[in-house]
């Protein structure tokens, strides 16, 4: 059963066993770094002084 017709999706993870699999993984990398990329920008405001 093949389950990506996008050739471009096709050339990156595969159209075999595990590429459901390398998919997911690169789809929770990009999503993870897009929120720690927004959650660090809204730190920056903050700035920590020693009293």
């Amino acid at each position: 059963m093949q389950f990506f017709t996008i050739p471009i999706l096709a050339a990156l993870f595969g159209t075999g066993k595990g590429s459901g699999a390398a998919l997911m993984m690169f789809i929770i990398g990009v999503g993870g770094t897009l929120i720690c990329l927004m959650a660090g920008k809204k730190l920056m405001r903050y700035h920590y002084t020693e009293k």
